[in-house]
């Protein structure tokens, strides 16, 4: 089943986006939090003992690897070429990716 792409913008590019997350990627993208977060059990509730404030960044590369097909008409380097944008575009396109998988998860 193919799923409908739907347009994502910035001040200076266009994304091409997969219009939702499938279980699967959501998934792998919630796994990256996971990578630098220790979580302890006591008693029957969780404690987070240690979180690496740097998975924010990876948790953002993986929405980018799990969601966008395409770059300004090209899905060539994606990762690369949205790393080199600048910050605040950067921002805004992360901004809209996690709206677009939180509205999906509710």
């Amino acid at each position: 089943m193919e799923r409908h792409l739907i347009p994502l913008k910035t001040d200076n590019h266009e994304f091409a986006v997969k219009s939702y997350a499938t279980a699967r990627e959501a998934n792998t993208i919630q796994q990256s939090y996971l990578v630098g977060t220790k979580i302890e059990v006591i008693g029957e509730q969780p404690k987070i003992s240690e979180f690496n404030p740097g998975v924010q960044f990876e948790v953002q590369q993986e929405m980018i690897r799990q969601m966008v097909v395409s770059m300004d008409g090209s899905a060539e380097n994606i990762l690369e070429r949205c790393l080199d944008l600048p910050s605040d575009e950067f921002d805004s396109m992360i901004a809209q990716l996690d709206d677009l998988i939180a509205k999906k998860k509710k």
